[in-house]
């Protein structure tokens, strides 16, 4: 995967901060195509995404290390999860 929410996929910690700080721009842009569009419920889907692994929209390292793109991508599918 080469982007994220049409986004370069970040390799650095300048990277990710970016690709968070778009994340909030569209969120505030789009709150209706956001499944959880509050902190609580956002945070809630980021810890079922970790956990469900594989069996989700995120496919965990086989490695189990994460990397800047994979904390991104996480970020997203948080974003959709329901």
């Amino acid at each position: 995967m080469t982007e994220i929410m049409g986004l370069p996929r970040p390799t650095t910690p300048e990277g990710l901060a970016a690709f968070v700080d778009a994340l909030r721009r569209n969120l505030a842009a789009h709150p209706d195509q956001w499944e959880n569009a509050t902190l609580d419920a956002f945070l809630e889907a980021l810890a079922a995404v970790i956990r469900d692994g594989a069996g989700s929209i995120y496919a965990a390292p086989e490695d189990g290390t994460l990397a800047v793109a994979d904390v991104a991508n996480l970020l997203e599918a948080a974003s959709l999860y329901e």
